[in-house]
């Protein structure tokens, strides 16, 4: 019985805390990826309806919620156009991508074609075009076509396949050849761009760090974060992980400097916890431990409850149930684990790990 436990635990566990890990897709440790569902355009000579397309604008949020690494930001495309207008700007993708800034990583934009828009026909034929951009940069990341007949029913079902495969998930491995084919070339055309990206990502850094080091004295210490940032945000776009390893360590050097600079300053050991969390992605050897213990150290003196905090602790008892699981599988009190999560929901008492708790 007590195997059993432990098993669903342990299944438990890597739902909840499936955030922690710095994926190989370059995700954010202890976020999802936040995706913008963009415009639906409608390109039927008689214009679908408004509950049409909420409900393929639900079906895609339907897609995100159901996802372990991606969640929907909120915003209104509209409201992006007019602010840009009123600033004198022009109302284009690239500065729709700029207002929305760091906010989000994704947008997706999608233009539906329907030989008829009396959608009780069953011969209805759908041609649904998205494409994902990465917001960041404005490129696009991935692009599809679809083509299927279908009522009102299966445009939402086919939206949300479309939407699984953009993001490289295979939504039933019974399906054809050709639909496992389809999602392999997409993920390849991910991967492709992403390398490019990746690139690009690790040039801008070395020339940062180039400029960093003709400044001589005059380096400020918003540089050096500056610079860390950039390597962590380069190794999160490597695909492989000796070059993530590589630019981990040189945003973790970059950030060191901040903590040596700036001691009061909570930060340079918080962005030094998640390079080394991200050398150190299944958490085996706890490399980041010591710097969240700083950061918990430095946070529970100001009587911070913020979500900084909240990862820090989410980091030192997912550690420490490895570890107080590894030293006795059978007979575990997990008291170290009980300690840091029981923390987050002094916080939060809804918060996620609840459920994990409650089996331990």
């Amino acid at each position: 019985m007590r195997h059993n436990i432990v098993l669903s635990l342990l299944l438990l566990i890597l739902l909840v805390l499936e955030p922690l890990k710095v994926q190989a897709q370059g995700f954010n440790i202890f976020a999802k990826q936040k995706v913008v569902i963009g415009e639906i355009i409608d390109k039927n000579d008689r214009p679908l309806s408004d509950a049409v397309k909420q409900k393929i604008y639900q079906s895609y949020k339907d897609a995100f919620v159901n996802s372990d690494n991606y969640e929907v930001y909120e915003v209104n495309i509209e409201d992006i156009k007019l602010q840009l207008t009123q600033a004198g700007k022009t109302a284009d993708f690239t500065n729709i991508c700029k207002q929305i800034g760091e906010k989000a990583d994704y947008i997706i934009f999608t233009s539906i074609k329907l030989t008829s828009t009396d959608l009780r026909s069953t011969n209805t034929q759908l041609i649904f075009n998205s494409s994902l951009y990465r917001i960041s940069t404005a490129t696009e990341v991935l692009s599809d076509v679809a083509v299927a007949q279908a009522t009102q029913e299966s445009i939402i079902s086919t939206t949300s396949e479309l939407v699984s495969k953009l993001l490289g998930i295979e939504i039933n491995k019974d399906r054809a050849s050709q639909e496992k084919a389809l999602v392999k070339t997409l993920e390849d055309a991910a991967i492709s761009k992403d390398l490019s990206e990746a690139d690009k990502k690790v040039k801008n850094a070395d020339e940062m760090a180039k400029h960093i080091e003709s400044l001589g004295n005059n380096v400020k210490t918003m540089d050096f974060f500056n610079l860390g940032r950039a390597y962590y945000s380069a190794a999160q776009a490597a695909t492989v992980m000796e070059k993530k390893v590589e630019l981990f360590k040189k945003a973790d050097a970059a950030f060191a400097m901040v903590a040596e600079r700036a001691p009061e300053d909570y930060r340079g050991n918080m962005w030094r916890a998640r390079a080394h969390s991200g050398m150190d992605p299944e958490t085996e050897l706890g490399l980041a431990k010591p710097f969240y213990e700083k950061v918990v150290e430095m946070l529970e003196a100001k009587g911070d409850k913020s979500n900084t905090i909240i990862e820090a602790y989410q980091y030192l008892g997912y550690y420490n149930y490895l570890k107080e699981y590894a030293e006795n599988p059978q007979g575990a009190k997990y008291i170290e684990t009980r300690k840091w999560w029981g923390k987050i929901l002094e916080i939060n008492p809804e918060h996620s790990i609840k459920e994990a708790m409650s089996l331990l």
